[in-house]
């Protein structure tokens, strides 16, 4: 949807986009939690060692990546930029 122009207009920006990211990261904080599980068995063994390294550290890699995704549509929605905040707030500590 974001590739079409006519359809990015009611996506890109607004409400909508921002609960399918959140929808998005909730859905890799789940995933995250059952492959991460001894109990089911997908990528960790009884004793906690990884038995299936990539099942494991991808659905790891897909959430960080949900998240980054989520505070991107923060960031250019309501214009929260706390990484540039804290870095105008520490540049007279630098100084000193």
């Amino acid at each position: 949807m974001h590739m079409h122009s006519v359809t990015s207009i009611f996506i890109v920006g607004t409400k909508i986009e921002g609960f399918l990211c959140l929808i998005l990261a909730v859905f890799w904080a789940a995933t995250v939690s059952i492959v991460s599980d001894a109990r089911h068995g997908l990528a960790v063994n009884e004793n906690g060692e990884v038995k299936n390294g990539n099942l494991y550290y991808f659905s790891w890699a897909g959430f960080i990546c949900s998240i980054v995704l989520w505070v991107s549509y923060l960031r250019s929605a309501f214009q929260i930029d706390m990484a540039g905040t804290l870095q105008s707030r520490s540049s007279p500590l630098q100084m000193w």
